[in-house]
């Protein structure tokens, strides 16, 4: 939020801020990591489509195995992806090339640019279905730092008391003063109303 944008970049790792308010909730935030992020990211998939649960229970099943497969060194990605990828990088033995920050849907996204490691394996699930990734190389420019935060978001809603007490202050005014004239008067002698 712009709200605590200045404030992030001042935390320490493991600081908390807080609490604050954010329209209708009570937050608190939490520093959990800071990372300099590449300006692109080069990166290879195998995605299996899946639009159903069963399809995405499949589809996670069938990734696992293709994981464990290129863990053993039995054959290369690129042969993977060829034979098992359901877009149109499986052809190019599932080379996507470098991507920008948020160029990709936001779980991929993340896993590129926050929480996945080059040469490492990563499954992620999105809206298209689930992806086995391989980040290939990292691109530095800007040396931006990534901020990742914990939250805590609480909505600000008043005690069922506290309820209670307001409607009951409306009703009693509402009873004494029945015309616009009493009520107008009422409201002179009671600004806060």
């Amino acid at each position: 939020s712009p709200l605590i944008a200045d404030t992030v970049t001042r935390m320490n790792i493991n600081q908390v801020y807080g609490p604050y308010i954010d329209g209708i909730n009570y937050n608190v935030v939490k520093l959990m990591d800071t990372k300099v992020l590449p300006d692109s990211v080069k990166s290879r998939h195998i995605l299996r489509l899946a639009n159903t649960q069963a399809e995405l229970l499949a589809a996670s099943r069938f990734i696992d195995s293709i994981k464990l497969i290129l863990e053993a060194g039995v054959i290369s990605f690129d042969s993977l992806a060829r034979l098992h990828s359901q877009d149109g990088s499986a052809a190019q033995g599932g080379e996507l090339g470098f991507a920008g920050l948020n160029a990709m849907v936001k779980p991929f996204n993340d896993v590129l640019f926050y929480t996945g490691k080059k040469g490492e394996l990563s499954k992620v699930i999105t809206n298209f279905g689930v992806h086995l990734i391989n980040i290939q190389d990292y691109k530095f420019g800007k040396n931006t730092t990534g901020y990742r935060i914990a939250t805590l978001s609480e909505p600000i809603i008043p005690s069922e008391e506290t309820q209670d007490k307001v409607y009951n202050e409306a009703a009693d005014f509402t009873s004494n003063n029945r015309t616009l004239e009493d009520l107008t008067e009422a409201i002179k002698t009671k600004p806060e109303l």
